[in-house]
């Protein structure tokens, strides 16, 4: 599991969007 640096300052809220955000892409990456 890889921690970005940019991503510590962030809240919970905004890690959890980020993650989201990432999943979806891979989603519609492997459909």
């Amino acid at each position: 599991h890889e921690t970005y640096p940019e991503a510590e300052p962030y809240n919970d809220v905004s890690l959890v969007h980020y993650t989201q955000q990432q999943l979806e892409n891979n989603i519609n990456a492997s459909s």
